[in-house]
């Protein structure tokens, strides 16, 4: 079982990005994967444009993997 985090912060865009991972490994040839994905704006106001919603796009994927053998 494992579990990690990365944050990226991008200062052209004024954006941060997360992104945790949970891996759940059964056997050998078997895995979980619960991926987390969140994108923040944090500079909002651009003037005249309209304004940016604080979330840039979120994601959550489950991956199921199994090894078939010959």
């Amino acid at each position: 079982m494992s579990l990690s985090t990365f944050a990226q912060y991008n200062n052209l865009d004024e954006r941060t990005s997360i992104n945790a991972r949970f891996r759940y490994h059964f056997r050998e040839g078997t895995d979980l994967w619960i991926v987390y994905n969140e994108g923040l704006n944090l500079e909002r106001d651009r003037g005249f444009d309209p304004r940016l919603p604080r979330s840039a796009g979120r994601t959550l994927l489950i991956k199921y993997s199994h090894t078939f053998s010959w």
